[in-house]
């Protein structure tokens, strides 16, 4: 059969929902035998067909595209998609998974959000070495980052945020050694805080909520031409304009 024009993944998505597999499909025509996709569709089809339809992991940098396809396929119910805070969390739960009932799953991995709830040990190891410093939580409810990433290149974000509520200042706190506060309330709030923590020396951390939305004076936001998904060729490009 000759390679023609492809369907959207969404149309390639409800056909294998409305016949249970990818090999069903294409028995029954609804799915070309032979088509042009991105990598990512392809990665996920292929995952399909060896029976995964639960995906497990923290998306990241390096997961943009994949993460376009599993939205996708979430959305007409052929596959799942479960968000966890850390690969190694992730990786039991699929495991467990596995052990309990059989079904096999994916494990997606991050590439470089820096998300304070996936190292919080590293306040331990401050206290424990006599380090002097402080982590500034800047809140914005999210893998903010990430997000960006994903409305820049796909018009909306998917999978990097929840609506759990974190008393960050209560979690550092319950470590003896460390010094934790809010910084909420403004500017001169904040202010007070980063002296407050920075005077009692030894491991601090301040909590601050900041905003995220798409006015530009008010989001820390993701800057750049990233080198990730669809980016990637102009992102080169532009690397070896510059002779990088």
């Amino acid at each position: 059969m000759d390679t023609v024009t492809p369907r959207p993944a969404a149309g390639r998505a409800a056909a294998i929902a409305a016949h249970g597999s990818v090999c069903a499909a294409l028995d029954a025509g609804a799915v070309l035998a032979r088509v042009t996709l991105s990598l990512a569709e392809a990665v996920l089809l292929g995952l399909i067909s060896q029976g995964v339809r639960t995906f497990v992991g923290v998306l990241g940098h390096g997961s943009t595209a994949l993460a376009r396809e599993i939205e996708e396929y979430e959305a007409v119910g052929v596959v799942r998609f479960v968000g966890v805070r850390h690969e190694t969390e992730a990786a039991h739960a699929a495991t467990a998974l596995r052990v309990a009932t059989g079904e096999r799953a994916a494990v997606v991995t991050a590439i470089g959000p820096g998300s304070f709830l996936m190292n919080p040990q590293a306040l331990v190891d401050g206290v424990v070495h006599g380090a002097r410093g402080m982590i500034i939580v800047l809140d914005n409810r999210r893998m903010g980052a990430i997000s960006a990433l994903q409305e820049a290149q796909y018009g909306k974000a998917y999978a990097t945020y929840d609506d759990a509520t974190i008393d960050y200042v209560a979690l550092a706190s319950a470590i003896d050694g460390v010094t934790a506060t809010s910084g909420d309330g403004g500017a001169s709030a904040l202010v007070s805080a980063l002296d407050d923590v920075y005077g009692a020396g030894g491991v601090g951390l301040v909590h601050d909520p900041v905003y995220y939305g798409t006015a530009p004076e008010g989001s820390v936001d993701s800057f750049g031409r990233w080198n990730v998904g669809p980016w990637v060729a102009d992102a080169q490009a532009l690397r070896h304009g510059i002779d990088l």
